[in-house]
């Protein structure tokens, strides 16, 4: 369980940026219906497997295995549905909606920026 330390944070981290919903909004015209695991979650499962070490989408099994901890995550088959809808018209908006979200939500406000030369205050 150690070695899983900090999955769960990374999880949070995505939903309260924004990426999840970012991601949802990305490719969700690409659905006709409602979504058990929305393509936000699934990707960010994804992303969260291989921050684990994994190196295939098998990976994500190992958070399914342990829903307690990780919350409810998208099955394998569902993830390669959601990275099947990520094609070439809609892959530049998940790359857009994810940078746009790392920069407005991880960055500090230019305010709180140190500036070069300066000495920390901190």
């Amino acid at each position: 369980m150690v070695s899983h330390a900090g999955l769960g944070m990374l999880r949070e981290l995505a939903e309260h940026t924004g990426l999840v919903a970012a991601l949802d909004d990305a490719v969700a015209d690409t659905y006709r219906g409602a979504w058990v695991h929305s393509p936000g979650q699934a990707l960010t499962g994804l992303a969260v497997a291989v921050a684990d070490g994994a190196d295939a989408i098998t990976g994500i099994g190992v958070l399914g295995d342990r829903e307690g901890v990780f919350g409810p995550v998208a099955s394998m088959p569902t993830a390669w549905r959601v990275l099947d809808r990520v094609d070439a018209e809609h892959l530049p908006a998940v790359r857009s909606e994810s940078l746009n979200v790392s920069d407005q939500q991880l960055r500090p406000p230019a305010h709180e920026r140190p500036r070069l030369g300066e000495a920390s205050r901190g």
